[in-house]
């Protein structure tokens, strides 16, 4: 494409940090696609942890926030979230903004984000020393703890350079309040509107099942349609160049166990 045309394919996925759809998409689809070779070199992927958290104002009042990063404030009562599995989900969502924000890289950040939502408990789910012990956990898949527990561990693992002490102060900070206000926002803006997780949305189309579930087909597709009118014709057709994980991709979406769609 000519210099300066936006070619990349822009894929959002909204999530919640203690959905265990969430946790299964990310381990079988979308790990699968980032770590594909040349797929981050046509894609802006982003993570928007807010699902179905609800906005709560103890007194009605509406919250203004004012100021950018470290000087957001808020004018008005601090706002509440009511999130869909408890509150150390408000609290996981809130590490997984500020994580972004603070480390845009994507190679850097998506690693740290996808060893919290595979390993974090979800809803069903107990650590193992808990379903192994004498607590009664009974039959749930074994998992690393909540999400302030397992963040600094997956920052420390596998996030180099990340100071997991300055995404904690901007996770209890006014900052980490702003971010989880902009997701809503962002969430909101979505047409339709969510009604399950993960929720996939390409170049600002949200996708069906099929479409979600086959990932990497989807994006490879979408990248072929906006390079093709720049490629030169070869015996009157266009071979535009992918990604070599572009041709690894299967065709049939996996199968995950049966869930709740939440």
């Amino acid at each position: 494409p000519p210099t300066g045309t936006d070619y990349k394919v822009k894929v959002e996925v909204f999530v919640e940090s203690q959905s265990p759809r969430c946790k299964l998409y990310t381990e079988w689809v979308l790990g699968e696609v980032v770590r594909s070779q040349g797929m981050l070199d046509i894609m802006n992927l982003s993570i928007v942890p807010w699902g179905k958290t609800r906005l709560l104002q103890k007194d009605g009042k509406p919250t203004v926030v004012v100021g950018q990063g470290e000087a957001t404030k808020f004018e008005g009562p601090e706002p509440q979230f009511l999130c869909e599995h408890g509150p150390s989900e408000c609290e996981g969502n809130a590490w997984m903004a500020c994580i972004q924000q603070l480390y845009p890289d994507v190679h850097q950040w998506f690693r740290v984000l996808s060893c919290m939502l595979t390993r974090t408990c979800a809803e069903g789910e107990t650590p193992a020393h808990d379903s192994v012990a004498h607590t009664g956990a009974g039959p749930s898949r074994a998992c690393g703890g909540m999400p302030k527990d397992v963040a600094p561990r997956c920052i420390e693992e596998v996030g180099y350079g990340m100071d997991a002490g300055k995404v904690e102060q901007c996770v209890h900070s006014p900052r980490g309040l702003k971010l989880l206000l902009e997701n809503m926002d962002r969430t909101e803006a979505v047409h339709p509107k969510p009604w399950h997780l993960p929720w996939v949305v390409v170049d600002g189309m949200p996708v069906n099942h099929s479409q979600s579930m086959l990932l990497g087909k989807t994006v490879c597709d979408t990248y072929a349609s906006k390079v093709r009118p720049f490629v030169p014709l070869i015996n009157g057709t266009a071979r535009v160049p992918q990604p070599l994980g572009c041709f690894f991709f299967p065709d049939e979406p996996p199968i995950f166990p049966q869930l709740k769609t939440n």
